[in-house]
């Protein structure tokens, strides 16, 4: 798996790869602040110390929610932390805020962090959004494998999008080392319904949604030059796996698609 603004820099940068599975809505994204902090809004954090890891796919998510507010990340004194260090810091009081994935919670339940915004107030397409990538020289060589791979990974989600494997997902997914209880918070009051939310997103999507990191790394010179998703899209195996599956019909947005697959 490879997120999406870290793929744009990437594949601006030359190195090969092809998308196979597109990923679903994505995760949520959390804005936390110290729990003896006044601040209630991002407005209340202009000018201050802002942790926030540069280049990966939250960025863009926390970009589109300040450009909401009139704000840019030039109005706030960034530290380019990952969220585990940054989750240290704003507990510790070192910064003002931090930009967090799912350990918002794990703050929160240690009486160290408060949440003041996360993407579930914001457009869907400001997730945290990841897919699964391959090598051009492995699929070439390995159609067949990738075939399998794709296969797995639409069949896995599928699971998942049923909601009455969703106790065991989360079971499953706790044994990473995340609490099942922070595991269920994150979820907990999405806007995009479950089933929806494991979809792999369509071409039209994609590329919709790859046009506009694109725009925003080379506006924020994260590249130098605009990049084009096109030709990197081999989401022929997810299409496959759907036929395969006897699941053209599980995901409406994909009828389409899967329809008219050779």
């Amino acid at each position: 798996m490879r997120g999406d603004l870290p793929s744009v820099i990437a594949g601006a940068g030359g190195v090969p790869g092809k998308l196979i599975v597109p990923g679903g809505s994505g995760n949520n994204i959390y804005l936390v602040v110290p729990t003896q902090s006044t601040a209630k809004s991002i407005e209340d954090l202009k000018g201050q110390r802002l942790a926030l890891h540069r280049g990966r796919p939250w960025e863009f998510a926390f970009s589109n929610f300040l450009a909401s507010k009139g704000l840019k990340l030039d109005d706030f004194k960034i530290a380019n932390l990952n969220p585990q260090v940054g989750a240290a810091a704003v507990s510790a009081g070192k910064v003002d805020a931090a930009v967090l994935l799912s350990e918002a919670y794990a703050l929160e339940d240690k009486g160290v962090g408060r949440i003041i915004w996360s993407t579930k107030q914001g457009a869907n397409d400001w997730r945290l959004v990841s897919d699964l990538w391959g090598t051009d020289s492995f699929i070439e060589q390995h159609p067949e494998v990738t075939q399998l791979l794709a296969t797995a990974w639409v069949k896995a989600a599928w699971w998942i999008s049923q909601e009455q494997n969703q106790d065991a997902y989360y079971q499953l997914s706790s044994r990473a080392g995340t609490a099942e209880s922070v595991l269920r918070r994150d979820d907990q009051g999405d806007p995009v319904a479950w089933k929806e939310r494991w979809a792999p997103k369509s071409d039209q999507q994609l590329k919709a949604h790859y046009q506009a990191l694109s725009d925003y790394a080379l506006a924020n010179q994260l590249i130098r030059t605009p990049y084009d998703i096109t030709p990197a899209l081999a989401t022929g195996f997810t299409n496959q796996a759907l036929i395969d599956l006897h699941l053209s019909d599980y995901w409406p947005a994909l009828r389409g698609q899967v329809a008219t697959h050779p």
